[in-house]
């Protein structure tokens, strides 16, 4: 234990450098840092010349086209991409919106419902679900938001799309599970390709708060393919039954990203009715422990993107 500790010593002033370099590039050099990231991810150099899997072609699309520094950040803001969607004729998918502000402390708690849900358009679980507005603390709700709302998010996975969004604060209708299968909504994540589905992601039984959620991933025939926490295929694990609004949520993926080389699509089923959730073009961040970032499986799933169709 003691000589452990000694090494610690003396690697310590190592490590601190090495984080003030990583924080220098996350600043200065995003191209770098992605680098960086996908080599402590997946062990490999990032292949920029050649890209194969899905990968590194999110990546290269990020860094050399015109849409990922137009087109990402409306689609990623969880506000803005509301008007994407109704332009697409699709305004029926949309959560009922109740509010929107730059600044917390003009949230009028009043004149919302007794139950919704309280988000940022920009950031990553920055979320609060009121079920019983009469039991919530306004105050430390609103400093807590206020600090979202300056709170930078994207430096850290190398996601800098979602630094060109304007933060606000959102209100939209609580959506509540009702199949029976989940203690949480139910969060269907689409793999798109070219407007393509080519798996769907079950989320559920999501500790709010937490990555704890126990999960599933379905081909476009709703044949399961990995599932339960430990990510492997079980016939005795959990399943969720097929979405009676598959059909839709297929069509709906070919209408809103036929023009995207990849993006992952997300929507919800409640009592029947489909609602859209969100666009997300960069995934678990690089994060490879994800099951889904599976090699053999990047692979494939890169071969159906086709750069020469990126702008």
């Amino acid at each position: 234990m003691k000589i452990k500790n000694v090494f610690r010593i003396i690697l310590y002033p190592f490590v601190l450098l090495r984080r003030r370099y990583w924080q220098y590039l996350m600043h200065n050099n995003p191209k770098k840092w992605v680098e960086v990231l996908y080599k402590l991810s997946f062990g490999r150099p990032m292949n920029w010349n050649n890209p194969k899997e899905m990968n590194e072609k999110q990546r290269w699309i990020q860094f050399n086209s015109k849409m990922a520094q137009y087109m990402w950040p409306i689609l990623a803001d969880k506000y803005a991409v509301r008007e994407y969607i109704e332009e697409k004729g699709l305004s029926t998918i949309l959560v009922k919106l109740y509010g929107r502000w730059t600044n917390a402390d003009d949230i009028d708690f009043s004149k919302l419902p007794n139950k919704f849900v309280l988000k940022t358009n920009h950031g990553c679980g920055e979320i609060m679900v009121v079920k019983d507005k009469s039991l919530i603390d306004q105050r430390s709700i609103k400093e807590k938001f206020n600090q979202y709302l300056h709170t930078p998010y994207g430096y850290e996975a190398g996601e800098y799309h979602y630094l060109k969004i304007k933060p606000c604060i959102i209100a939209e209708e609580l959506l509540e599970e009702d199949s029976g299968f989940s203690t949480s909504l139910i969060d269907y994540k689409f793999y798109v390709f070219h407007g393509k589905p080519e798996a769907c992601a079950v989320f559920f039984n999501r500790e709010l708060g937490s990555h704890n959620v126990e999960y599933c991933l379905y081909d476009m025939d709703w044949n399961c393919i990995e599932n339960t926490k430990l990510h492997r295929f079980d016939n005795q694990g959990p399943m969720i039954p097929r979405p009676k609004c598959l059909l839709q949520m297929i069509e709906i993926c070919r209408i809103l990203a036929e023009q995207i080389p990849f993006v992952r699509l997300d929507f919800y089923e409640v009592k029947g009715q489909l609602y859209f959730g969100e666009f997300t073009f960069t995934p678990s961040g690089l994060n490879s422990a994800s099951s889904v970032y599976q090699y053999d499986r990047m692979l494939r799933w890169g071969s159906l993107m086709d750069l020469s169709k990126v702008e």
